[in-house]
């Protein structure tokens, strides 16, 4: 019953998307978002697109994931790795002590963020996921290496239930990843939530930010906030990444 509850709410919610139009952009590069960081915020960013641990955790996630068999039904949880090198490269600029993550799956951009923490020394991850049905919790996070994970929190639910006690135990966090129910109504209220706790600085990085204008209206409301939408390298749509100086 509450999986068909669920169902019928998801559904609700994806036919109010329309109401919430995106405005119309034009899609840039990793490197050119971190020239564009660089030039307003004065931080280094781009030599970190190009550093040793990013390309080895990289080649790890792509072995584990050459590892499921292709007609496994959790595969397709596997997120993008775009996605994924935005994450590592923000994280790695602003150093946060907390993360939070909304959406794991089998933890591709988990992995990535646990060793851009793991690189600084210090900072941990919390992350909330809602496995869709069939997928046991013991599957979610496969990818994410043995020795990164006393780092990491995994908490399962809906974000709506979970986020804002989660954020009330954690206090400030300095980065914010979205990758879990897609829609307007859920996007703009992790983002609300999580704004009212952000350090400064601090990254936000949205993935499917073109199907509504939840990351747009997020950026018009912080002031100062330097951001771009990047095409993602293995699935369509866009990831929405900004930092907060």
């Amino acid at each position: 019953m509450r999986r068909a509850v669920e169902s019928v709410a998801t559904r609700f919610e994806v036919s109010l998307d329309a109401l919430h139009r995106p405005p119309p952009v034009s899609p840039i590069g990793l490197d050119a978002l971190l020239e564009r960081i660089e030039a307003v915020t004065g931080l280094a960013a781009r030599d970190l697109a190009r550093d040793p641990a990013l390309a080895e955790i990289e080649r790890h996630v792509r072995e584990q994931a050459g590892r499921h068999d292709a007609g496994d039904p959790d595969h397709v949880h596997d997120g993008d790795f775009t996605f994924a090198r935005t994450c590592y490269v923000l994280c790695r600029l602003v150093r946060p002590l907390r993360v939070v993550e909304t959406g794991v799956g089998n933890g591709v951009s988990s992995a990535f963020l646990l060793r851009a923490l793991a690189e600084d020394g210090e900072g941990s991850l919390a992350s909330i996921d809602l496995p869709p049905h069939g997928v046991a919790e013991s599957m979610v996070g496969r990818s994410v290496p043995a020795g990164l994970r006393s780092r990491w929190d995994v908490r399962f639910g809906a974000s709506k239930v979970l986020l804002r006690p989660l954020l009330d135990e954690l206090g400030a966090v300095g980065m914010f990843v979205h990758d879990s129910r897609h829609t307007y109504r859920n996007v703009t209220r992790e983002l609300r939530t999580v704004s009212e706790r952000l350090l400064r600085p601090a990254a936000v990085v949205v993935d499917d930010a073109e199907r509504h204008s939840a990351f747009f209206d997020f950026v018009e409301r912080v002031e100062g906030s330097v951001s771009g939408v990047l095409e993602p390298s293995t699935k369509p749509g866009l990831i929405g990444a900004a930092v907060l100086p």
